[in-house]
């Protein structure tokens, strides 16, 4: 009689093959590698340089920084442009104010004095240039240094003077990068033109190279109604008020005496107009003055000497105190 019983033993062992295949590919999908991402460069930071402070005389210049930030490890060279601003411009750059403009500078460091800039065929030393090297970390960023600089010696009338410029990145060099691979960050410039007047006394016809802040008018021998002319050279990049005090009100006086008839008049007029000296800073009678276009600025005094034909001998003499302020 035959066993007609299934054969259970080979059922098992069947299912037991299909487990085990099942189980060998899964294992080979769980553990198959990934291709490296290549590395990805991006300018993540630009030092503001916010408002600066300029003098004509003492300019302004400063070091600053902008952060890189590579992402997935891997060498990777890059270079920085700046392009010229809202005008365009590059030797020099202009921030401005109005129809008035100061010149600027962006270099990549104050010894070497390159001009950074951007557009078509530009190469090293006038870009900003860095690399990240093998082996490296994911998220690793570098700090390049770059120099903002606003030259003396510029004389620009008081105010504000603004400009924008932008900072783009490139992964590569400047003969093998990816134009696509440009980032860029904007920032703001402020020059701030601090209002600034002062003043010297010449000669008659004399300029500003030719004063002194403290001029001595020797006017020998005195004559009744005789008179001397010398200059008076502002420099200013405002408006100005024109002030004068005279320490005797108006006369010279005899060393050593208070007698009220050593007292030489005399009058003082800027620019024919007559100025009163017998009061306390005397305003002038120009009134406000404005603006020279090259910010300088000549007027004519004239001292004239009263009737001295009675005065003993003696040294005569007064102090004018000229005394100009921004409006």
């Amino acid at each position: 009689m035959r066993n007609t019983a299934p054969d259970t033993g080979t059922f098992i062992h069947k299912n037991l093959i299909a487990a085990l295949l099942l189980a060998c590919v899964f294992t080979q999908g769980a553990f198959a590698a990934k291709p490296p991402k290549d590395p990805v460069v991006t300018l993540k930071k630009v030092d503001r340089i916010g408002t600066v402070a300029y003098g004509v005389d003492s300019g302004y210049e400063s070091s600053y920084s902008l952060t890189v930030q590579r992402k997935n490890p891997g060498s990777a060279s890059f270079f920085i442009t700046v392009d010229g601003g809202l005008r365009g411009l590059y030797d020099p750059r202009e921030a401005s104010n109005g129809s008035s403009a100061i010149g600027y500078q962006i270099y990549d460091n104050l010894n070497d004095r390159n001009i950074i800039r951007s557009g078509s065929g530009i190469n090293f030393p006038n870009v900003l240039t860095g690399i990240f090297s093998m082996p490296s970390a994911n998220n690793e960023s570098l700090s390049v240094s770059f120099a903002f600089s606003v030259p003396a010696g510029q004389p620009k009338p008081a105010g504000t003077y603004t400009d924008t410029i932008t900072f783009t990145l490139y992964q590569g060099t400047p003969n093998d990068y990816d134009p696509a691979s440009a980032n860029s960050v904007s920032i703001d410039i402020a020059i701030r033109v601090e209002p600034s007047v002062s003043v010297v006394l010449a000669p008659a016809g004399g300029a500003w190279e030719t004063g002194s802040e403290q001029f001595n008018l020797d006017l020998q021998t005195l004559t009744s109604y005789k008179q001397t002319v010398l200059s008076m050279v502002v420099k200013a990049n405002i408006g100005y008020l024109i002030q004068f005090n005279s320490t005797n009100r108006g006369a010279l006086v005899r060393e050593g005496s208070i007698d009220e008839l050593d007292r030489a008049p005399y009058t003082l007029a800027i620019d024919n107009a007559p100025v009163n000296l017998s009061i306390a800073d005397s305003p002038s009678p120009l009134g406000a003055q404005s603006l020279a276009p090259d910010g300088v600025s000549s007027h004519i005094l004239e001292i004239t000497l009263g009737n001295v034909d009675t005065l003993r001998a003696g040294t005569y003499a007064d102090a004018i105190t000229v005394t100009v302020t921004a409006n």
